[in-house]
C-alpha cells in the first residue's frame, strides 16, 4: 500500500480558522487500548503488501480469486503457484458474481455448487489462510431454508488412511463453528470463539496444522482448536470452500486470497498478514457526549477513508478535542483521531479550565507513535500510551495554543500535527 501525503491548503486553513474561532479546546480525550491479552510486533519487513507478503511463503497453490475486474467472472491465477479447482472444466476458478463490485469467490447455493476445491498433499505441518467477507443476498428464491443450526462452507478432507472430515461452518448469527468426526474434541481458544462476526467486514481466516492440532485463526488471533483423540498427524488430502444447496442464513461468503502454505504459520506472521490486508472499519464521528450533531462534519474527506490495516495493541490510539463557544456556551465535537481499536479503549479526559490551555505537546515514537502527553499553561498534564520509542516534542510558538489536531490513521496513530493560535488577550 502506498503512502498518501496530505497537503493543507490555504482554503483548508481558512475553513479551520473559521471553524475555530472565539471557541478554544474545552475537552481533550486521549484514548489508550489497555487490552491485557498479548500482542504482537513483527518485524517491518512482514508489513509489506499482502499479496507480497504471501508470495514470498513456501506456497503449495495461491487463488488471489480478484486479479481482474470483470462484470461477470473472477479469474484467479496463481503468479506461478497456481493449484488445480478440479470442480472447473478449465482448471481455473471462475464464477459468476452477484455484483460487479465484488472482489472475490462468491459462494453460491446451487444444485451443482459453485465451488472452489483441490486436491493436495501436504507435510504434517500446514497452514490454508484466504480473506472472507459475508454479504447479505437476496438468495431466498434460491431453495427454502432449511433447520439446519449451522451452514458448512469449507470441507477438508484427509488422507485415504485417516477418511476423516472437517467442516468448518457459520451459524445465523455469524459465530464460526469448527465441526469434526466424533474422535476429537474441539477446545476454545478464546472468548472470540463465540464472538459474531460482522456482514460485510473483511477478516483473515486461518487454519493451521501442527502436532496432530488443528488451531482457527481470526485476524491472527486463536479462536478454536481440535484435538485428534489419535497421535496420528493430520495430513490434508483435498479442501473445497462451498455451501450447502438450502443455507439456513441468506448470508453468504466472499472469498479472495486462498493460499495453502507447505508449513505451520506462526501467530505472529498470522498477525502480520492480518495487518496487512484486513480494512480497518470506516470513520464514525464521536464526541464528548453520546450523540453527535449529524451537521458537524469532518472538513477532511482522506480521513473518511479506509485506513487499509486492521490493528490492535498497547500504545496510543487517538485524540479528541471538542470546542465550546465562549459568547453563545455551544458544545461543538471535533473530529475523532482514532485507529479501529480506540471504540473499546479506556478513555482519559482532560477538562481545561478558565484561561488554560494546551501550550505543549510531546510524545514517543518509533514506527509508529506510542505516547502522546499534553501540558498546559497552567502545569498540567496528560499522558496515554506506552514507553517504546524516542522522544519527541511538537513547535508552539511563544505566546499560542493548540487549536486542533492532524495525525495520519493508519494500523497505528502517526505524523501528529498540531494547529496553533495567538492565546486570546482577556477583556481589559
Amino acid at each position: 500500500m502506498g503512502v498518501t501525503t496530505r497537503r493543507y491548503t490555504r482554503d483548508y486553513d481558512a475553513m479551520l480558522e473559521r471553524r475555530t474561532m472565539a471557541r478554544e479546546p474545552s475537552l481533550l480525550r486521549i484514548l489508550r487500548d489497555l487490552n491485557a491479552k498479548k500482542t504482537y510486533a513483527p518485524d517491518r519487513k512482514l508489513v509489506r503488501s499482502f499479496q507480497s507478503s504471501l508470495l514470498a511463503l513456501p506456497l503449495a497453490l495461491y487463488w488471489p480469486l480478484q486479479d481482474h475486474v470483470s462484470a461477470l467472472v473472477v479469474d484467479a491465477s496463481g503468479r506461478g503457484r497456481h493449484g488445480m479447482n478440479v470442480n472447473c472444466p478449465v482448471q481455473k476458478p471462475f464464477a459468476v458474481k452477484f455484483s460487479r463490485f465484488n472482489t472475490g469467490l462468491q459462494l453460491v447455493p446451487l444444485t451443482p455448487p459453485r465451488s472452489l476445491s483441490s486436491g493436495v498433499s501436504t507435510s504434517t505441518s500446514w497452514t490454508l489462510q484466504w480473506l472472507l467477507r459475508w454479504h447479505d443476498q437476496a438468495v431466498e428464491a434460491l431453495g427454502p431454508p432449511n433447520a439446519a443450526l449451522s451452514t458448512p462452507f469449507l470441507h477438508l478432507s484427509l488422507t485415504p488412511d485417516q477418511p476423516l472430515l472437517f467442516h468448518l461452518a457459520y451459524t445465523d448469527a455469524l459465530t464460526l463453528e469448527w465441526l469434526g468426526p466424533p474422535d476429537t474434541t474441539v477446545v476454545a481458544a478464546g472468548s472470540s470463539a463465540s464472538d459474531s462476526l460482522a456482514v460485510d467486514t473483511t477478516y483473515h481466516m486461518a487454519l493451521v496444522s501442527a502436532s496432530g492440532v488443528v488451531t482457527c485463526f481470526v485476524n491472527g488471533v486463536a479462536v478454536f482448536e481440535t484435538r485428534p483423540l489419535t497421535s496420528n498427524p493430520i495430513l490434508l488430502d483435498s479442501f473445497e470452500f462451498a455451501v450447502a444447496p438450502s443455507p439456513r442464513s441468506s448470508v453468504l461468503p466472499l472469498l479472495s486470497h486462498v493460499a495453502l502454505v507447505t508449513r505451520a504459520l506462526s501467530a505472529e506472521e498470522l498477525h502480520a498478514l492480518a495487518r496487512a490486508a484486513v480494512p480497518s472499519p470506516r470513520l464514525v464521528a464521536g464526541g464528548a457526549d453520546d450523540f453527535v450533531d449529524p451537521s458537524v462534519t469532518c472538513l477532511e474527506s482522506v480521513a473518511s477513508e479506509d485506513s487499509g490495516h486492521l490493528w490492535s495493541g498497547d500504545f496510543f490510539d487517538g485524540v479528541q478535542l471538542t470546542y465550546a463557544n465562549t459568547s453563545t456556551g455551544v458544545v461543538t465535537p471535533g473530529r475523532a483521531w482514532a485507529t479501529a481499536t480506540a471504540a473499546g479503549a479506556a478513555k482519559q479526559t482532560l477538562q481545561l479550565l478558565e484561561d488554560e490551555f494546551i501550550v505543549q505537546v510531546r510524545g514517543r515514537r518509533g514506527a509508529w507513535m506510542d505516547q502522546m502527553s499534553v501540558t498546559t499553561n497552567f502545569g498540567r498534564s496528560l499522558t496515554a500510551g506506552g514507553t517504546g520509542g524516542g522522544p519527541f516534542d511538537v513547535f508552539i510558538p511563544a505566546g499560542y495554543m493548540a487549536r486542533a489536531f492532524s495525525f495520519d490513521i493508519g494500523d497505528h496513530v502517526n505524523q501528529p500535527v498540531v494547529f496553533s493560535g495567538a492565546i486570546p488577550d482577556k477583556p481589559r
